[in-house]
């Protein structure tokens, strides 16, 4: 519960954030919510290119349909895959049915490219931080954090380059909310500088995204006026490319590694014939695909994202840097092969998914025909074991009246148990039909299958009992008959 309220949180600020940065960008229009916002594809059309060097070719303005849509999503992928952002793992449907953390990741992979990149990375704006807040006491910037929770690394950004705007021995550790305030207003005011954050997003749960997004704009504000291509240069020849590639490489590695597991287990478990063999446990094995689709799988998707992300940065910060080609190892793959292991995983899970609901449609076709046995049978069965003690007591009528009264009832016997025939033949047929549903695994089969042997030895033994007990019947009748007839003949002489 409480990594899911953790995850909710930063995805909550993720949110906010990116919606401010890019605010900042769009000229005449505004993202309210970035999750829906942009499923249409023209603000995020907008946005590259007000971002990006190259625009990124005609759009539908006016899309009616998601037809439409989808074609200015495709539109902007293809743009970004074409400028070293391979987004492999998100498609045009994804932002256009509003996957928040996929869209989340896209936009992040975006800040990566067209803004952190200029600062050759996150390390390497890491370090233009330290550079540039070296020397100012309590401030020790370290990540992306936790460093910056106490708000003064803002407030020492900007007296490093701007001094005039504030006193920064003024300020004190202990009033985090105070110093980002501070900073953050004199940013937006003096500075031009977007307020990304909020102070108490900042003190109470730093998000390493968020702040990195914002930082950045002052690297931009700060190294253009510094002499930017200057400084870019300086940092580019400062930063320990070979550290930044090697942890890099391992969160790849590690990334891609544990999709590449999730697909294969998945692959497995989809390829596993249900066992289940009552509706309830085929119902409860849907409940426990749908969490699976809905909870477990975006989960692994967004960090899809950022691995590929990090594979975009890496294979453009290795060209820019003359440095040999990436090749995965230590249990990494190329994005392709993810792709490829998701793609067969995503069939068979389609197919999974097809297959339970055939075979709760199926279950509960066969539990219907199984009340209908039930309700059937037990006509029968409290008929047959009716009629088995009747045929088992002894004659008790002894009137000639009262035996071919007897007897007339039991020609009712004969029409009736022809009708019981009739639906011993109905219940023959829904019994085939309940088998045939327990080839995918139904238990009802054996039960109904117990039940109809019963009753067709019930029957069978009533049919023969019944035979038996009209034979004493008419053996009765016949001597009651020949004593009346006795009697008649004694009284006439």
């Amino acid at each position: 519960m409480a990594h899911t309220a953790k995850v909710a949180s930063w995805q909550a600020i993720q949110k906010k954030t990116f919606t401010r940065w890019a605010n900042q960008y769009l000229k005449g229009e505004q993202i309210d919510d970035l999750t829906y916002d942009l499923s249409d594809g023209i603000k995020l059309a907008h946005l590259i290119n007000a971002i990006s060097e190259d625009k990124i070719g005609r759009i539908n303005e006016k899309p009616k349909f998601d037809i439409h849509k989808l074609d200015n999503l495709n539109t902007c992928i293809k743009f970004l895959e074409n400028h070293d952002l391979q987004l492999v793992n998100i498609g045009s449907s994804d932002i256009l049915n509003g996957n928040e953390k996929l869209v989340l990741g896209l936009i992040w992979t975006i800040i990566l490219r067209f803004e952190v990149a200029d600062a050759e990375g996150k390390q390497g704006l890491l370090l233009w931080v330290q550079r540039s807040t070296k020397g100012y006491a309590g401030v020790n910037v370290t990540n992306f954090t936790s460093s910056f929770k106490d708000g003064l690394a803002f407030n020492a950004l900007i007296h490093r380059y701007r001094p005039d705007l504030l006193e920064f021995n003024s300020l004190s550790g202990d009033g985090a909310v105070e110093n980002c305030e501070n900073a953050f207003n004199i940013a937006e005011k003096d500075l031009g500088i977007a307020r990304l954050l909020d102070a108490e997003d900042v003190v109470d749960v730093p998000d390493e995204k968020s702040i990195v997004a914002y930082v950045s704009q002052f690297f931009k504000k700060f190294a253009g006026e510094a002499k930017y291509e200057a400084m870019s240069t300086a940092i580019k020849n400062a930063v320990e490319v070979s550290k930044r590639h090697d942890d890099w490489i391992l969160q790849y590695n590690e990334g891609t590694r544990e999709a590449l597991s999730f697909a294969e287990e998945n692959k497995k478990k989809f390829t596993t014939v249900d066992q289940s063999s009552t509706t309830e446990e085929v119902g409860n094995a849907l409940d426990s695909f749908t969490a699976f689709v809905k909870e477990v799988k975006p989960t692994v998707q967004a960090k899809r994202a950022e691995c590929d992300g990090v594979y975009a940065a890496l294979v453009s910060s290795k060209r820019n840097n003359k440095r040999p080609e990436f090749v995965p190892t230590d249990g990494g793959c190329l994005p392709q092969v993810v792709a490829a292991a998701w793609d067969e995983m995503e069939a068979l899970e389609q197919a999974y998914e097809r297959k339970l609901l055939d075979k709760y449609l199926s279950f509960q076709r066969a539990d219907r025909k199984v009340a209908k046995f039930n309700t059937k049978a037990s006509t029968l069965d409290s008929w047959f074991d009716d009629q088995l003690k009747l045929f088992s007591a002894e004659v008790t009528a002894h009137s000639v009246q009262e035996l071919e009264a007897q007897l007339e009832l039991q020609r009712g016997f004969e029409n009736r148990i022809g009708l019981y025939k009739m639906t011993m033949t109905e219940l023959l047929t829904i019994k085939n039909e309940v088998e045939a549903a327990a080839l995918s695994g139904h238990a009802g089969a054996q039960s109904v299958a117990t039940e109809y042997d019963s009753l067709e030895k019930k029957m069978t033994e009533t049919v023969e009992r019944e035979s038996e007990y009209r034979q004493k019947l008419e053996s009765a009748l016949s001597e009651e008959q020949m004593l009346v007839a006795l009697e008649k003949e004694y009284i006439m002489k």
